[in-house]
């Protein structure tokens, strides 16, 4: 596979180089603090992308925060062999430019539209019904809601990979439907989603025997969806409870015991605290779950050295340990977690 990038003002790349072969082109940026860089990526350089790529399957847009709606037409227009394509925080598009893609570009596999904040469910809809062969999509703080959502359900059944957290109008119907039309998801980002209840996330369990990577951040959940989801999804490596102020021991406990592979861990209460998560689930978590390389209990506030001295000690792979708020934390457990080279945060 031949890729390139954009050579941005400051570089050096003045010859001309074949790029007839080229499959993949990064035009974006990841951090905010270059998102300047991309000003140079204007429309008169879209309306030579067929001849000077007339084989490119994948295009990163992200972060180019003067891309309008007629340059995304264009690219639509152009690219029509196109399988990926990243448009995440390109602020200025709308659902016009999203669905002249959808229309042209049916062999999409992954589209993200992260932070495309006037992005709806217009476009998301015609997204999910010309582009079958969808795996992943990221629509992190778009404004949909459960129509569209269903829609994708329906229509896009090879889903694996969907991230809707920060999407505030999704209800349990429609990720309900996510759970039962899409047996193929191994990762489902729902964090926000503060009107997701124990109603869906029951559903997810019950269907989500390949899921790996789940973030229920915020949701309105209770210990029997995280019970169940213990039970149901014994193959998660990462889960997020953050937030999640009616969670207690009981299902974080479960938890440990039944998903083993677990590494990534998120407990952290946020700022109003939670006494329900005490030593007796973390000492589950350091039985059970070997293979935790990081673990977040900020703002769990009965927590002791006893259970983090032990985390320390039987899971050797740990690296990020968060404590911040933990005001049971003394000096002498914060000396041993330095002796064992374990990154951690104390407040």
């Amino acid at each position: 596979m031949f890729s390139a990038m954009l050579g941005t003002t400051e570089s050096q790349w003045k010859r001309r180089i074949d790029t007839s072969l080229v499959e993949t082109l990064m035009l974006g940026v990841n951090r905010e603090n270059e998102r300047h860089k991309t000003n140079i990526v204007i429309i008169t350089w879209f309306r030579s992308l067929e001849n000077k790529f007339p084989n490119l399957l994948s295009l990163d847009l992200s972060g180019c925060i003067n891309l309008t709606d007629a340059s995304v037409s264009e690219v639509a227009r152009r690219c029509s062999k196109l399988h990926t394509l990243n448009l995440g925080f390109c602020i200025n598009i709308t659902d016009k430019s999203v669905s002249e893609v959808a229309r042209r570009c049916s062999n999409l596999h992954t589209l993200s539209l992260r932070s495309c904040d006037e992005i709806t469910d217009a476009s998301v809809s015609e997204v999910a019904r010309r582009c079958s062969n969808l795996h992943t999509l990221d629509l992190r703080f778009c404004s949909i809601t459960d129509a569209s959502v269903s829609e994708v359900a329906r229509r896009c059944s090879n889903l694996h990979t969907l991230d809707l957290s920060q999407c505030w109008e999704i209800h349990d119907a429609s990720v309900s439907e996510v759970a039962r039309e899409c047996s193929k998801l191994h990762t489902l980002n729902l964090g926000g989603c503060y009107n997701i209840t124990d109603a869906s996330v029951l559903e997810v369990a019950r269907q989500g025997s390949n899921l790996h990577t789940l973030c229920l951040a915020g949701c309105n959940i209770t210990d029997a969806s995280v019970v169940a989801v213990a039970r149901g999804c014994s193959n998660l490596q990462s889960l997020g409870i953050r937030s999640c102020r009616n969670i207690t021991d009981a299902s974080v406990s479960e938890v440990a015991r039944r998903c083993s592979n677990l590494h990534t861990l998120d407990l952290n209460m946020g700022f109003q605290g939670n006494n329900n998560i005490t030593d007796l689930s973390v000492l589950e978590v350091a039985r059970h779950c070997s293979n935790l390389h990081t673990l977040h209990l900020t703002w769990c506030e009965n927590i002791t050295d006893a259970s983090v001295l032990k985390v320390a000690r039987r899971c050797s792979n740990l690296h990020t340990l968060l404590l911040y708020n933990c005001p049971h934390i003394t000096s002498a457990c914060k000396n041993t977690l330095r002796q064992c080279q374990i990154a951690f945060g104390l407040g």
